[in-house]
């Protein structure tokens, strides 16, 4: 009996389901973007700097006699820390016992599942490992002066930008808050956050900032760099990469016959940061110091 017109087989669902990765994928990068606020990426070359700026003012004395002549203050904008933008290359190998247990859909699909998370998490890491590494540290007595502190750091800092103020915290230091109130938790790119929470613009809850501490900066402070891994020099290597249409990541998958196994190979150059690095706030909360008790 003749096989039906158009009936799938292996290869073209592979085919359906690398166009279905790099789809979720950049779907959820563009999640990540409205959650920080960032209005676009900026795309840049493998190899390229990524530099992070701090800036530091030193006032002139200020007493100055009647018609003397005034002295200038001055401000630096100095280069803090640097990067360079690098390929992330990442393989999952399915062997034939597993494909024959699970299915190959199945097989395929859960183990795509697994890889994206994982990639996910690697990229949210590299931002919490650089919000925690700021200098500029205080002290806040409970959750809610926290918050406070940092509306007010975050817009000092960045005075006339019209900023927001975005926080990071952990989840025990403010469930109490959330068991008490009707408030509307989302996540997007494995993280949970809120809106509009004690006057912030997002508020990031993650196991990764430790319980007592929390970071602030602004939306405009955050950045997203990446590299195209489709068209030009890369595309006339034959990787086969299936992409979007940012290009912001690379499938493509071979049947491995000497290990009875699909590989799939993914490719993706990113780097989430913060620009100013002091213009991002750490605050230690403690208790609040008790009040003393009226004498009798």
């Amino acid at each position: 009996m003749a096989v039906l017109e158009n009936t799938m087989n292996a290869s073209n669902y592979l085919e359906v389901a690398d166009q279905d990765f790099v789809n979720v994928f950049g779907n959820q990068i563009e999640s990540l973007q409205e959650m920080l606020g960032i209005q676009r990426a900026t795309r840049m070359n493998i190899g390229d700097t990524i530099k992070t700026y701090k800036s530091s003012v030193t006032l002139a004395d200020g007493k100055v006699a009647a018609g003397d002549v005034i002295p200038l203050s001055t401000t630096k904008r100095e280069p803090d820390q640097t990067y360079t933008l690098e390929y992330n290359k990442y393989r999952k190998l399915v062997p034939a016992e597993e494909i024959q247990k699970r299915g190959f859909a199945v097989a395929v699909a859960d183990t795509d599942d697994l890889m994206t998370r994982q990639m996910q998490e690697n990229i949210r890491n590299d931002l919490f490992t650089q919000v925690k590494s700021t200098k500029k540290t205080a002290d806040a007595f409970g959750v809610q002066d926290g918050f406070a502190k940092a509306w007010g750091n975050v817009n000092t800092a960045f005075a006339g930008e019209g900023s927001g103020t975005i926080v990071f915290v952990n989840p025990l230091d403010v469930s109490d808050y959330l068991s008490k109130q009707n408030i509307s938790v989302q996540t997007a790119f494995g993280l949970t956050y809120l809106t509009n929470f004690m006057n912030t613009t997002t508020t990031i809850v993650t196991s990764q900032i430790p319980k007592g501490t929390m970071y602030a900066t602004a939306p405009e402070n955050l950045n997203l760099s990446y590299a195209n891994v489709s068209g030009g020099e890369i595309g006339k290597a034959g990787f086969g990469f299936t992409t979007d249409t940012t290009g912001i990541i690379g499938i493509t998958r071979e049947v491995e016959k000497d290990r009875m196994s699909v590989s799939t190979y993914a490719m993706y150059a990113i780097k989430l940061f913060a620009e100013r690095t002091d213009g991002v706030f750490k605050f230690n909360i403690k208790e609040a110091p008790k009040e003393a008790t009226p004498a009798a």
